[in-house]
């Protein structure tokens, strides 16, 4: 079987085990960039030599390599790109592997994990200067109440924008979001996005979906909830991350830093192991991890006992 027949069963593979369409689009993105380069090869062809050496020139920005005149397309990758395509080649050689039942020819190349998480979150100022800046007019409190659903909730873009009116109980402080990879579950709000949800609510049209384009009436797009925030974000004098998972990010952060604990945060954020909450969604740096020390660590206790007592009169 050839390279880009094999990348077409893969990709068929994992939509039919259930996952995302910006997973799947990753996948069909980076290894066709693979299967191009090695087009019109068998799949037993292509060794673990030619994969090191595939590697190998996306990390040094080549044209060629092995002297095959198979093209590698230069583009400045980064270390995080180059650590994305090992990845999924992993994946996709260990699925080709059992699948045709043959040799994995990724076995001995070193996994390149994720990288560590950088600083993704919005800031609360920022935030702040969105909430001010949001105006009183029909606009204003939607995107007020907008801003402070995806503040208070922590929820992903598809959950907000894919929120139906008769799935939120505002009396009650929840609502059911259907999320990534099609999972609904249940989330709550506090007191003060509730009061802004009943004024959008009190002025806001009859359509199913509970925030949506004032013009069309239409649901809101990713690239809409997006525009209404750049345009926030503009309005307020803002320059900081703005993106919808960067309010997701922010909203962790600042759970955290109030004292929340890491696994009542993961259970709010949706993550099914709190492994995913920590490994994506704790990020602090060295001075902020140097503060938090200084407020938490236990040798305060000692401070008003007599081992504190002792070490000022010796």
């Amino acid at each position: 079987m050839d390279i880009q027949s094999a990348l077409q069963d893969f990709i068929v593979a994992v939509k039919a085990d259930g996952l995302s369409p910006a997973t799947v689009k990753w996948y069909s993105s980076i290894l066709g960039t693979f299967a191009q380069a090695n087009a019109g090869f068998d799949l037993q062809e292509i060794t673990t030599r030619e994969i090191r050496e595939y590697l190998a020139a996306l990390r040094a920005q080549t044209t060629h390599f092995n002297g095959s005149q198979r093209q590698v397309k230069p583009g400045g990758l980064s270390v995080d790109t180059i650590a994305a395509h090992s990845r999924a080649l992993h994946k996709f050689w260990h699925w080709c592997s059992d699948e045709y039942n043959f040799p994995n020819p990724m076995a001995k190349i070193r996994y390149l994990p994720k990288p560590k998480p950088k600083p993704k979150a919005v800031s609360p100022d920022d935030v702040a200067a969105m909430f001010v800046a949001c105006g009183d007019d029909i606009n204003g409190i939607r995107n007020r109440a907008l801003l402070a659903f995806l503040w208070d909730t922590g929820c992903r873009s598809g959950g907000l924008i894919g929120l139906k009116v008769d799935h939120i109980d505002v009396d009650r402080h929840n609502a059911l979001v259907t999320e990534k990879g099609g999972v609904t579950r249940a989330i709550v709000f506090t007191d003060f996005t509730a009061v802004l949800l009943e004024q959008w609510m009190s002025v806001r049209q009859p359509v199913p979906f509970l925030f949506y384009n004032l013009d069309t009436l239409h649901q809101l797009s990713a690239s809409g909830l997006r525009g209404i925030l750049k345009r926030m974000a503009k309005r307020a004098g803002v320059t900081g991350r703005v993106n919808p998972h960067a309010f997701r990010h922010g909203f962790a952060r600042e759970y955290l830093d109030a004292g929340g604990d890491l696994s009542t945060l993961s259970r709010i954020l949706g993550h099914s192991n709190v492994s995913t909450t920590l490994a994506h969604y704790v990020y602090f740096t060295s001075r902020e991890i140097a503060e938090k020390h200084n407020r938490f660590s236990p040798v305060w206790r000692l401070a008003g006992g007599k081992i504190a007592q002792d070490t000022q009169t010796a």
